[in-house]
């Protein structure tokens, strides 16, 4: 369970890595026409600031090919963003051809100038041998370099690594002290996990109410797998007084985000009518909506529903077409990640 929660972060990571956004500028006050003749010249500040407006659209019409291009002169000079940026190019296939051993030559020059965004895509590319062969011991090594330089989503996963033993030594206590590094800087992710720990008491005495202060953080930062924890603690009390309505309200949001947990526990308000009107459309929708991310879950929900209810085919017909119409219009739902 623990290599399977590492692999679900590193792999979210890396889905985050190929929707990322460029780095920024840092010559924000530089007209254009300054920036293309100082570029021309041979700048490379220059040269990679002109590069993020042709991506971003700043004052100038997009054109991703001009902005690879001239990341590309940048990045040819030394300089580490514009690597970072080229190398992210090259990973995702934007403009120039897919190809992830040349995003990991140009990031590992970046990390090596310790960018430490470009040191945190290596360490992902060593893990899952993405342009090189898979080495967990390489890829923790770059990962720590970001961890400790305080990029937090490599702090996560070098506190799940600890947590499992995987590429380091098992160390609870020391993925607690990663955890709290990642939650001071509002990761949702480190807040969740800390959380976690402080719930189970894995790696620190268990405390309630330090859980659902954590998992209320991240909750409101969005992270749906929170939602649940948040919303299961105010079911039962736990940490924090009994609250069925609030409950209700955490599953609503994990639900609306795509959470299969979520969907299933905000399904059975429906069931009950608990703080909702008994709708056993509703219910059947939900858990439909569950099923293709979590059958196991849902088929027992399923079950449940059964035993106590029985839909017609038109009710079951409309619950399918709701979780249809559901699917084609939430587009966070449809992107969901564990």
């Amino acid at each position: 369970m623990k290599i399977k929660r590492l692999l679900a972060v590193l792999c979210l990571s890396a889905l985050l890595l190929m929707q990322a956004a460029c780095k920024p500028s840092s010559l924000g006050g530089t007209t254009f026409a300054q920036l293309q003749a100082s570029a021309t010249s041979g700048d490379r500040h220059a040269q990679f600031e002109l590069g993020v407006r042709f991506a971003t659209g700043e004052g100038v019409s997009k054109d991703p090919e001009k902005a690879v291009a001239w990341w590309r002169k940048a990045a040819e000079q030394g300089l580490p963003q514009a690597q970072y940026n080229l190398g992210s190019a090259c990973f995702r296939g934007d403009v120039v051809s897919r190809d992830h051993k040349e995003a990991l030559k140009w990031w590992l020059l970046a990390a090596k100038q310790g960018d430490h965004d470009a040191e945190f895509a290596v360490g992902r590319c060593f893990w899952f041998g993405s342009g090189t062969a898979q080495d967990a011991t390489a890829a923790l090594n770059w990962i720590r370099k970001a961890a400790a330089a305080d990029q937090p989503e490599a702090q996560v996963i070098l506190g799940l690594a600890c947590q499992a033993g995987r590429g380091v030594q098992a160390d609870l206590v020391e993925a607690v002290r990663w955890f709290r590094e990642a939650a001071k800087r509002g990761n949702a992710q480190g807040q969740y996990y800390l959380g976690e720990c402080y719930r189970d008491g894995k790696g620190t005495a268990t405390n309630a109410q330090e859980a659902v202060d954590y998992f209320q953080r991240a909750a409101e930062n969005g992270l749906p797998r929170a939602q649940v924890a948040l919303g299961n603690c105010y079911m039962k009390g736990t940490g924090t007084r009994q609250d069925l309505n609030r409950a209700m309200q955490w599953f609503r949001k994990a639900a609306e985000q795509g959470d299969p947990d979520g969907q299933i526990r905000y399904g059975f308000f429906y069931l009950a009518g608990s703080g909702v009107e008994k709708d056993i459309i509703e219910v059947y929708k939900w858990f439909t909506l569950a099923e293709s991310k979590d059958p196991d879950a849902a088929r027992t929900a399923f079950e449940l529903l059964r035993r106590q209810e029985t839909l017609t085919p038109e009710q079951i017909a409309e619950a399918k077409r709701r979780a249809k119409v559901f699917t084609e219009t939430n587009q966070a739902a449809s992107s969901f990640s564990p």
